[in-house]
């Protein structure tokens, strides 16, 4: 992790506690194109470690597969998430009701609040932020400061996003690519033609032509284009 993400992660940490949230993470799910059980794999990123213990829980456990508040948001939903706000208003099942319920009863972390910030060709992002605010005053804040907390997650978000080094350490805990294939796909989407790509960087053009082929392959037999298409917003 570049020292500046973390940085990042650490000031939004700070800024949240004055909202009376303790910690939280970011959660990204890439573009599903080049793994079709991406949807099934949120990569998370802890904004602090306090928390840990639930989420090492929560990954244990597949409690994705009901978290009602991940799935709404996946599938569209713009607004930000209160777990318990969302709760209620929706005819949650018994397993869903208690992916909400394990944090506040094991964990002690009485109310959450989830912030949908990207749903694109790159995939999705959301970011997670815990609090131990009683109900009333959890309702206060939703009332008076849910805005600012919004800016704060989107800046959050804008700037992890904008760190291509960032984008690649996520992307390959997905999809793994080795240095050469990132060599390969660099020269690929820079729109050069592949029977130069030995000049620019050493590699053979019968040898790309190989590592395009098998790395399509492995993933589904993808297309070129579709390669290019979910390539191009990682590696740029």
């Amino acid at each position: 992790m570049a020292t500046d993400t973390q940085t990042c992660l650490n000031k939004f940490s700070a800024a949240i506690r004055q909202f009376g949230f303790e910690s939280g993470f970011y959660c990204f799910v890439p573009n599903s194109a080049l793994h079709p059980d991406a949807e099934n794999q949120p990569i998370i990123e802890l904004t602090d470690p306090a928390r840990a213990n639930f989420l090492h829980h929560y990954s244990a456990e597949n409690l994705v597969a009901h978290d009602f508040i991940f799935h709404a948001a996946l599938s569209g939903y713009r607004n930000p998430l209160p777990w318990w706000h969302e709760a209620q208003s929706r005819n949650v099942s018994a397993v869903e009701r208690n992916v909400i319920e394990v944090p506040r009863y094991d964990y002690d972390i009485h109310n959450g609040l989830t912030i949908p910030v990207m749903q694109d060709q790159r995939g999705f992002a959301c970011v997670t932020v815990f609090s131990d605010l009683s109900d009333s005053r959890f309702t206060l804040f939703l009332n008076e400061d849910l805005n600012a907390l919004t800016l704060l997650a989107n800046a959050l978000h804008a700037k992890l996003i904008s760190d291509n080094q960032f984008m690649t350490t996520l992307f390959n805990r997905i999809v793994s690519i080795n240095p050469t294939e990132q060599q390969v796909f660099r020269h690929l989407i820079s729109g050069k033609p592949m029977k130069q790509i030995e000049d620019h960087t050493g590699i053979s053009y019968r040898y790309a032509t190989k590592v395009l082929d098998k790395f399509r392959k492995k993933h589904g037999n993808i297309s070129k284009d579709q390669l290019l298409y979910s390539l191009g917003h990682f590696f740029f």
